[in-house]
């Protein structure tokens, strides 16, 4: 019997424990220097997120109302878009903050898990399709026709 990889490890563990799993495993590609530590909020929210992406009728108007710094922007912002594409690539999804600095980053922050060696070989199926100039800032797409939008109350 041959060896299990780290990749269908991974790939294993994604698919049994959904979005929180990816977070806890894509967290150092971000956070490089900050340890995940988990909380049962972050676990509601994971939960909350995959039943409405889902399509779950009483997940349908999900809202999210956390305290800064309780990690709403980078489990909606940055995780969601990277994990829900190794589910549904075809996914399309708009985020809009009320500076485009910050959709930008979180943009960029997306873009980081996405290119890491991690979720490539892991996820080798998701391939990006790029775009030349400042769109390259706020528009991720994939060659499934899924995106990833980012824009500000502030763009034109």
């Amino acid at each position: 019997m041959r060896p299990i990889s780290q990749v269908e490890l991974d790939r294993a563990a994604v698919k049994k424990g959904g979005l929180y799993e990816f977070v806890r495993r894509a967290w150092a590609i971000i956070e490089p220097s900050t340890p995940f530590i988990s909380n049962w909020h972050i676990k509601a929210i994971c939960h909350a997120i995959e039943r409405c992406i889902a399509g779950d009728p009483d997940w349908a108007r999900l809202v999210v109302n956390v305290p800064p710094g309780h990690m709403k922007s980078i489990l909606l912002s940055v995780m969601l878009p990277a994990w829900v594409w190794t589910v549904q690539p075809g996914f399309c999804s708009i985020y809009a903050s009320f500076d485009i600095d910050i959709s930008r980053r979180d943009a960029g922050r997306t873009l980081q898990i996405l290119e890491s060696p991690w979720y490539r070989k892991t996820w080798p199926e998701v391939q990006l399709k790029f775009t030349a100039g400042r769109a390259a800032e706020t528009l991720i797409q994939n060659k499934a026709w899924g995106f990833r939008f980012a824009t500000s109350v502030e763009s034109k």
